[in-house]
């Protein structure tokens, strides 16, 4: 079987304006291209960048490709919100080389039985507008950290314990 060039892959899927975040495992960073704009940026963990779930970057480029912003050493994330941890997430999941792409709002993939999503609704984008979900809090006073999925374990089991100490 042939070996088939990541680059050559991302090149194509870069001429597909419907596409807004692509990203690789490339040596020892992520990589991180665009079909909607220009450039490249690198990153991976450990370094001398924090974002606001205290977690630390090494960040090379173009940050606007992942809507990022800086307060001095300080990542703010925007339209993509843990960016970075979610990348690096996804792509060290599991052994291999692979790509993540990330459709732009209002589009999504499509296969041979997936249902289509009217304006989107990936369930799985990068994007807030469907990776931001509502969440209704009743009978506590608490509230998770974050607003991310991966905190609720925590919050839930904070809740858990107030309960048995009541």
């Amino acid at each position: 079987m042939d070996h088939v060039n990541i680059g050559t892959i991302v090149e194509k899927l870069k001429h597909d304006k419907r596409i807004d975040i692509i990203a690789w495992k490339e040596n020892d960073c992520i990589r991180v291209e665009s079909a909607m704009k220009e450039g490249t940026l690198y990153f991976r963990p450990n370094g001398k960048y924090v974002d606001e779930f205290n977690q630390s970057w090494w960040i090379v480029g173009n940050h606007e490709l992942l809507d990022l912003k800086w307060i001095e050493n300080h990542i703010v994330y925007n339209d993509f919100p843990d960016a970075l941890a979610r990348l690096h997430g996804a792509l060290y999941s599991h052994p291999g080389q692979f790509l993540v792409v990330n459709a732009k709002p209002g589009c999504e993939f499509k296969a041979q039985s997936t249902p289509f999503h009217l304006s989107g609704a990936a369930h799985g984008s990068l994007h807030k507008q469907e990776s931001i979900v509502p969440l209704i809090i009743a009978g506590t006073n608490e509230q998770p950290i974050t607003p991310r999925i991966i905190d609720l374990k925590e919050f839930i089991f904070r809740v858990i314990q107030e309960q048995l100490h009541e």
